[in-house]
């Protein structure tokens, strides 16, 4: 079945201490994209394909960001945490329950993460560095879109503006919404889900 994934808006459900659920009055929520999914499909993600990893993890990255967006006196959710420790506490957790569903699993994640969040930007946000896994993922991209002749640079994982307006140009040539970004939809139309 093809899933879609709807980047930072894929999921806006936010837990706090302090505050209600964001849903329905009876405390349902609609759910898209690998959120969906089992906690046992992403373990098998994680120790498989780095691209349908990937998609995992930019599933879990806007549910973050929705996250501090909507959360009350939340400028970052994870605190110091990065994105390697975070995926590990999920393959942990899901590995002990594997039928829980992925957005379960990262509303788990949320609620651990809630008493150390960020309350305010500090002075200097350094950019965060590719993982060896995401840079791999990048690679295949780049090889891909350069055999499809939407990408002329060099494949050394870096995802640049090179990267970014081959993604473009494929998508716009695809059909698909034009987002620079290696969402699911664009891995999946570049076989890289499969």
């Amino acid at each position: 079945m093809r899933r879609q994934f709807f980047g930072i808006l894929g999921f806006a459900m936010i837990v706090t201490a302090s505050s209600a659920l964001g849903a329905d009055r009876d405390g349902n929520f609609r759910v898209k994209g690998f959120g969906l999914e089992s906690c046992e499909s992403y373990t098998a993600a994680s120790a498989g394909s780095a691209p349908r990893h990937f998609a995992f993890r930019s599933w879990l990255n806007g549910y973050l960001t929705a996250y501090n967006q909507l959360a009350a006196s939340t400028y970052g959710i994870t605190g110091k945490a990065n994105l390697e420790s975070l995926t590990a506490w999920l393959a942990e957790y899901c590995q002990a329950r594997p039928g829980v569903s992925f957005v379960l699993a990262v509303s788990a994640l949320t609620a651990a993460l809630e008493p150390n969040r960020l309350t305010e930007q500090p002075a200097s946000t350094p950019k965060a560095a590719l993982s060896e896994a995401d840079r791999e993922t990048v690679r295949r991209i780049q090889r891909v879109l350069k055999d499809k002749g939407y990408y002329t640079g060099t494949t050394d994982g870096l995802f640049g503006p090179g990267t970014r307006m081959g993604l473009e140009a494929f998508q716009r040539k695809e059909g698909l919404n034009v987002t620079g970004q290696p969402d699911v939809p664009t891995l999946d139309r570049l076989k890289l889900l499969r």
